[in-house]
């Protein structure tokens, strides 16, 4: 194909940053792969593997690029507008396929660059004129945030697709701390990366821990940073890129002081090095940090003090998080930046008609329609209760805004299920899964990965998983998470039982030791929380299920599964004894094993009962009751759920799902 890309500055700007590394990887990820590319931007530009026109200065390149790329491009297959606050308006001279890419939306920064009246006009042609113009287009958001920002000046949630930056891989050894405290920042120095914000913090800081704090970057704003910068601290400017990695391997934290960002680049850097990051919980900086698991989200600067000390004190706990950066950062590849943007490209190439000018990019999704099968026992790894230490400091991932599009699906996450009942949750299905929980002690394994399956299909009908933040509460040695993760979900597993965590010589994936009715995770911060089977062995499950809506952002959702009390199996090993007393089941139980149970009622096995749950889930005022049903069961015996005194019995296993206000 023949590419060209629009865009605001070249690598040789002297303020060049995020945006500009995406460019210049986006093209010459187009030319390994060959394409023809050409990039028109403001200068001065440098030398590159690619063509570049250089198309006027900050702001004369509005008027001049189009003029340049009518003139010097001719016909290409896909044009690229690279939105940074102000567009080209391509859709009004450019008659071809196109595709708008969008790094974050700048509201609040025209206050602080330009006069009132100025700020005010270039606001409302980015939340206003843009929108409107660019309303048959399919927008390119670089994180979650950017999208959620799209969304609210009015760009339609199915024309955005979230393509996230790529990250350079690190070879060679993961270096070791500098044996002094070493804090890092590193970026360019203007007015909305609050780099001041980060120096009054150091202030309170540096009396507790000592140490260097290092900033690497140029900017207008390095003469009056230098005037309050705090002891301590070293303004190098503008570095070597062997010196500004030599010192993100050897820093114990970076620290981030932006209030918005559209993919903080500087933070999966440090991440490449096993470094963890501690910054604001702020859009973009909220997609690039995983609170609490690759590094700590702030409420506020105080907030961020307290975290500061916290980790500086804590070196097993940077070192764990670093390690789950490390492996974020290799899930972050630029190749496959640059194949999702090249089938993206395909897609609307693809869907544009022919000697067409405007028209809807709305594109099918790859996945087919939410939905799909769905059902399945609960009765998943008994496990330990998800009880036990907090497990550090709140914080946590925001993941993906519900309602935009994201990797390869149309689907937003917010969107209905399209089949409330699919045939295949009937007779056969519940036969196939009763069997496996028969068998469940012979071949534990199997019987999981199946029902984790099933559940993973089962919770696709509430949301779509591509790319959403799943919190996993008690999910023993991962496989529900594991399985959230193979439908493109990014998830958290949690679970206080160290034993189920390592059952296979460790979890499954990304995992933390946290109580269940004390989450360390920060308000709103997942796309979905999951349990399954968990709550009934929490001695007081109120507790968890509010933890579990506490967590899940706005418009998310909340999937809870368990064992009622009265069920056949409520009593676990001691079933159905335990219909004559739960004592009497669990001496039964030592007499002829001699060996009390593993779920020992009273410790770690409890009494819960479905008209409680429903209950509490009819109560909430913060959160919708969408669907409750018996797991194990064919569809047409959900009305079963509804029925007082018989559904205790007669229930084996309750599902329910909610919806957060």
């Amino acid at each position: 194909m023949r590419l060209a890309i629009v865009t605001w500055r070249d690598l040789a700007h002297p303020l060049a940053g995020g945006s500009e590394i995406l460019v210049d990887r986006l093209a010459r990820g187009f030319m390994d792969r060959s394409h023809e590319v050409t990039v028109v931007c403001g200068g001065p530009t440098g030398s590159r593997p690619y063509r570049v026109i250089e198309a006027g200065g900050t702001y004369s390149q509005y008027l001049r690029a189009p003029l340049a790329a009518r003139r010097e491009l001719g016909d290409v297959d896909l044009l690229i507008d690279v939105e940074n606050g102000l567009p080209y308006f391509s859709p009004w001279w450019h008659w071809g396929p196109r595709i708008c890419l969008v790094h974050h939306v700048h509201t609040e920064q025209w206050r602080d660059r330009f006069p009132a009246p100025v700020a005010l006009v270039a606001s409302r042609v980015e939340s206003g004129l843009m929108p409107r113009t660019y309303r048959q287009e399919t927008f390119v958001a670089v994180s979650p945030s950017t999208a959620e920002s799209l969304e609210r000046i009015g760009v339609p949630r199915d024309h955005i697709r979230i393509i996230e930056n790529g990250v350079e891989p690190k070879p060679g050894e993961t270096p070791a701390e500098d044996p002094d405290p070493l804090f890092l920042a590193v970026g360019r120095l203007v007015p909305h990366k609050q780099v001041d914000l980060i120096m009054d913090a150091w202030a309170e800081v540096r009396p507790r821990t000592g140490g260097r704090l290092v900033i690497v970057g140029d900017g207008p704003e390095m003469e009056r940073l230098r005037k309050i910068a705090p002891p301590g601290t070293e303004l190098l400017g503008h570095v070597s890129d062997a010196e500004r990695d030599r010192l993100l391997g050897a820093a114990w934290l970076l620290v981030h002081g932006a209030r918005h960002e559209g993919w903080g680049m500087a933070i999966l850097e440090a991440a490449a090095y096993a470094t963890p990051a501690i910054g604001l919980d702020a859009p973009g900086v909220r997609d690039a940090i995983v609170g609490g698991v690759t590094g700590e989200l702030a409420r506020d600067p105080s907030d961020m003090v307290t975290r500061w000390i916290a980790l500086a004190s804590d070196r097993d706990r940077r070192t764990l998080l670093g390690k789950a950066a490390l492996v974020r950062s290799r899930e972050l590849s630029w190749d496959r930046t640059v194949d999702s943007y090249l089938e993206l490209a395909a897609e609307v190439v693809s869907t544009w008609p022919r000697g067409g000018t405007r028209r809807p990019t709305r594109l099918p999704s790859a996945n087919g329609p939410a939905g799909g099968p769905s059902g399945g026992p609960s009765g998943g790894p008994s496990g330990g209760p998800s009880g036990g230490p907090r497990g550090g400091p709140r914080g946590g991932p925001r993941g993906g805004p519900a309602g935009v599009l994201t990797g390869a699906t149309s689907q937003g996450f917010w969107d209905p299920p399209a089949n409330r009942h699919p045939a295949d949750r009937g007779v056969r299905r519940s036969a196939a899964l009763f069997r496996g929980f028969i068998h469940q002690f012979e071949d534990p394994g199997s019987f999981y990965e199946m029902l984790a399956e099933d559940t993973v299909q089962l919770v696709s009908r509430y949301a779509n998983l591509r790319d959403a933040t799943v919190l996993d509460v008690g999910g023993g040695a991962g496989y529900f998470a594991r399985s959230f993760d193979l439908a493109g979900a990014r998830s958290v597993l949690a679970d206080v039982d160290w034993e189920e965590l390592h059952a296979h010589g460790g979890p499954l994936g990304t995992a933390v030791m946290a109580d269940g009715c004390r989450l360390p995770f920060a308000d709103g911060a997942f796309d979905l929380s999951h349990s399954s089977n968990a709550i009934e062995h929490v001695a007081e499950p109120h507790e968890m299920f509010e933890e579990m809506l506490r967590v899940v952002r706005p418009g998310g959702i909340a999937f809870l599964a368990f064992t009622n009390w009265w069920s056949p199996f409520g009593g676990h090993e001691t079933s159905p004894w335990h219909w004559l007393g739960a004592e009497r089941a669990v001496r039964r139980y030592e007499r002829r094993h001699g060996e009390p149970p593993k779920n020992r009622y009273g410790r770690s096995l409890f009494r819960l009962h479905i008209h409680e749950v429903l209950s509490w889930a009819r109560d909430r005022p913060d959160a919708t009751l969408i669907e409750a049903f018996p797991r194990y069961y064919p569809w047409w015996t959900r009305r079963l759920a509804g029925v007082p005194v018989v559904r205790e019995v007669a229930t084996w296993n309750l599902a329910i799902a909610m919806r957060k206000h």
